[in-house]
């Protein structure tokens, strides 16, 4: 399928800003993280992923998801509210949505503004869930479903940039096959025009070495292999 090569997906990090990232935010993000206890809400996406399984690139923002195959919405309420009580003692934080299943806040301390993000997730956790200190980890498995479907609707370098370790540890097939507990899977005709790449949004920030050429081959490759597999027979 037709395929715009994206170019600077991926930036070495430089001394300031890794200065700022391990000096200003991640400490932000540790205080925040040690607010957690229960085994309701848990840690997800990119930082999760980052900071806590591959140390792979830098990533700013905290996603929580909220256990909602066993707890309800009113609990994930109840829970937020002590939540974000708990952070407001220390740091000045501004709730911008407040949905049913879906809240977004923001912490401001000095250069720093840490985006957090609380998700009502009624679908089954894929995997064990890992405890850290207090809180709970998202698993690697259940990130890599959850980064599979996301791509369907965004094209972000972060999300490709997570899949190329993922897959690394997980195949594709199975990836693919266990994305269906989350959603109706795309048919190939939905697929070709949800995975038309005309353009990228984003840029990782990593201290590996990493070639870029090799990682937009794996895009390619990945890209054709999800419409290869929705071709087959089911």
């Amino acid at each position: 399928m037709p395929f715009n090569e994206p170019k600077n997906l991926i930036r070495k990090i430089n001394r300031n800003e890794k200065e700022f990232y391990e000096s200003n935010l991640y400490p932000i993000q540790d205080k925040v993280l040690s607010f957690f206890s229960s085994e309701k809400f848990y840690l997800t996406g990119g930082t999760c992923l980052s900071r806590f399984y591959y140390n792979h690139r830098y990533s700013e923002d905290l996603d929580f998801f909220f256990w909602g195959e066993r707890y309800d919405l009113i609990e994930f309420e109840l829970e937020f509210a002590k939540i974000l009580k708990k952070i407001a003692t220390i740091y000045d934080i501004t709730l911008t949505v407040n949905e049913k299943s879906f809240k977004r806040a923001f912490i401001k301390a000095g250069k720093v503004s840490l985006k957090l993000e609380f998700i009502y997730d009624p679908f089954p956790v894929i995997g064990q869930r890992v405890k850290q200190n207090k809180f709970f980890l998202d698993t690697k498995e259940n990130i890599a479903v959850n980064k599979i479907t996301a791509i369907y609707s965004r094209k972000t370098a972060k999300d490709f940039f997570d899949l190329y370790f993922l897959l690394k540890d997980f195949s594709l097939q199975d990836v693919i096959k266990k994305s269906a507990i989350k959603m109706v899977p795309p048919t190939f005709e939905e697929l070709i025009i949800a995975l038309e790449v005309s353009f990228w949004e984003g840029q990782v920030l990593t201290s590996l070495e990493i070639d870029e050429n090799e990682f937009i081959t794996f895009t390619k490759d990945l890209i054709n292999d999800i419409l290869e597999y929705a071709k087959q027979p089911k």
